[in-house]
C-alpha cells in the first residue's frame, strides 16, 4: 500500500496513460481510414482489369492458368495474374484475412477464422508499468494477479507493454507472458481508491453486461490501482501460480542455501516456518499516522510458541530489513529448546532472494505488508498474521476490509 503522495503519483501516471493511448487512438483511426481509402483503389482497379480480362477471354476462349504464390510461413491462394489483392493463410496462426498486396502482408491473430481488411488485434489486461514500477515485489504481484482474474473474466489475454525496464517482478519470476506494443483501443478500469484493501465488485461488470462490458467491447483493459485482496486469486490460482514461477538462478540460490543451512544431524522429519519481519520504513512518523504497524516480540513469541507445541522439530528461517533487531529479539526458542528448535537469519539482503527462500518453507509467520502475504500465499501452508494491523481509525484501515484481504483459513494473532 501507499501513502497520500503515492495516491498523487497514481494519478499522475493514469492522466499520462490515458494522454498516450489518445494520441495513439488518433494514429490507430487515421492508419484505419487510410486502409480503407487504399482498399477502394484496389477493388476499383480490380474491377476495370477483371472486366477486361472477362472479355479477352471470351474473345480469344483461353483459360489461364493461376500461379500460387508461397512465402516463408505463409501460404496464398492462387490468384489470378491481374489481382493485387490476395487472400492468404499465417499457418502458425489458423487464420485467415485480407491485405492489398501480398509484398506488404505484415501482423499476426489469436482469434481463429477472422476475416477483415486490417490484421486483427488482441484485447488484453495490463497494468501501468510505471505505476507498478514505483512500488515493491508484493504490489507488482497483486497487480498481476488483478490482471490474470480480469483477463479470465473477460476472455481476453494477460499481459505487459513492452518498456525499456524491468520490474521487480521481472527480476524473480520467469513470468511467461505476452508482451505488446501500442495499447489502443483500450479501456481505464479504476478501482475504488476508498477500499484499496478490498476487492472491487465492480471487475465483474466486465463480463457481465452493462454499460462498463459495452465500454470495453474490443478494447484492451488498464487496471488502475493497488487491487490488494485474495479474492483476486479465485479460479486462477494455477494459471497464476505458473507466472510465479522462480528463475532458474532464483532457484539455484534457494537450493543451495537450504542445503546449505540444514541444522546439524537433522536429515529430515522437520517442518520450515518462513518468518517475515517488517520493521524500518514502516516505522516513520508518516507511516505511522496513515496507519502502518508492525508487530513487537510479543507477537513473534506466540507466533513461533504456535509451531514449537505443534511440531516436534523445527526451523525458523527469518528475513528482515532490519535483521540486528531480530538476532536480538527472536532467539529465544533456538537457546531454550536447542535439540529441537532452530533459528536462521537470511543475511542477503537481496529481496528476490529473500522472498524465494521464504516462498520454499513450509509454513509462515507475516508481520505486515503485501512481500510476507505473497510469501505465505505461495507456500500454502499455515499462516500466522499479525491481527493488530492496521491501526484502527486510521485512514489505512477506511481502505482496508479483513475478510477481503487475508485468506479465511488464516490465522490472525497479535
Amino acid at each position: 500500500m501507499s501513502t497520500n503522495n503515492d495516491d498523487a503519483r497514481w494519478y499522475r501516471c493514469c492522466r499520462q496513460q490515458r494522454q498516450h493511448c489518445q494520441s495513439s487512438a488518433v494514429r490507430y483511426w487515421s492508419l484505419q481510414l487510410l486502409y480503407v481509402l487504399l482498399l477502394v483503389a484496389i477493388i476499383s482497379t480490380l474491377y476495370l482489369n477483371w472486366s477486361d480480362v472477362f472479355n479477352n477471354s471470351l474473345h480469344l476462349n483461353v483459360t489461364r492458368p493461376e500461379p500460387t504464390v508461397v512465402l516463408a510461413g505463409v501460404s496464398v491462394v492462387p490468384t489470378t495474374r491481374h489481382s493485387s489483392l490476395a487472400i492468404y493463410t499465417a499457418s502458425s496462426r489458423a487464420t485467415t484475412w485480407s491485405t492489398a498486396a501480398v509484398s506488404n502482408v505484415t501482423g499476426t491473430s489469436r482469434s481463429p477464422s477472422t476475416t477483415s481488411d486490417t490484421p486483427y488485434v488482441d484485447n488484453y489486461v495490463s497494468f501501468p508499468s510505471e505505476f507498478a514500477l514505483r512500488h515493491g515485489l508484493g504490489n507488482q504481484m497483486f497487480d498481476l494477479a488483478a490482471v490474470v482474474y480480469v483477463a479470465e473474466l473477460t476472455g481476453r489475454q494477460p499481459a505487459l507493454l513492452n518498456v525499456s525496464y524491468r520490474m521487480e517482478l521481472e527480476e524473480v519470476f520467469d513470468l511467461r507472458i505476452e508482451r505488446f506494443g501500442n495499447p489502443c483501443p483500450c479501456y481505464f478500469f479504476e478501482e475504488n481508491a476508498k477500499r484499496s484493501l478490498a476487492y472491487d465488485p465492480r471487475v465483474e461488470k466486465l463480463a457481465n453486461g452493462g454499460i462498463p462490458a459495452e465500454d470495453a467491447r474490443d478494447k484492451s483493459i488498464f487496471l488502475f490501482g493497488y487491487f490488494q485482496s485474495w479474492k483476486y486469486t479465485l479460479n486462477v490460482e494455477r494459471r497464476l501460480r505458473s507466472h510465479f514461477t522462480f528463475l532458474p538462478a532464483i532457484r539455484q540460490f534457494v537450493d543451495k542455501f537450504l542445503a546449505d543451512s540444514r541444522p546439524s544431524g537433522w536429515l529430515g522429519g522437520y517442518e520450515r516456518v518462513a518468518v517475515h519481519v517488517r520493521r524500518g520504513d514502516v516505522l516513520t512518523t508518516n507511516n505511522v499516522k496513515f496507519g502502518r504497524t508492525t508487530p513487537d516480540k510479543r507477537y513473534f513469541a506466540h507466533a513461533m510458541r504456535y509451531f514449537v507445541d505443534r511440531y516436534e522439530r523445527i526451523q525458523f528461517i527469518v528475513a528482515s530489513n532490519d535483521i540486528r533487531w531480530c538476532r536480538r529479539k527472536l532467539s529465544y526458542f533456538a537457546t531454550t529448546l536447542r535439540h529441537r528448535v532452530n533459528v536462521t537469519f537470511l543475511t542477503t539482503r537481496s529481496p528476490g532472494s529473500d522472498f524465494a527462500v521464504l516462498a520454499s518453507c513450509e509454513h509462515v509467520i507475516m508481520s505486515t505488508g503485501t512481500y510476507g502475504w505473497w510469501a505465505a500465499w505461495l507456500v500454502r501452508g499455515i499462516t500466522v498474521y499479525y491481527a493488530d494491523w492496521p491501526e484502527k481509525g486510521s485512514e489505512l484501515a477506511k481502505k482496508f476490509k479483513r475478510g477481503d484481504f487475508f485468506p479465511p483459513n488464516w490465522i490472525g494473532m497479535t
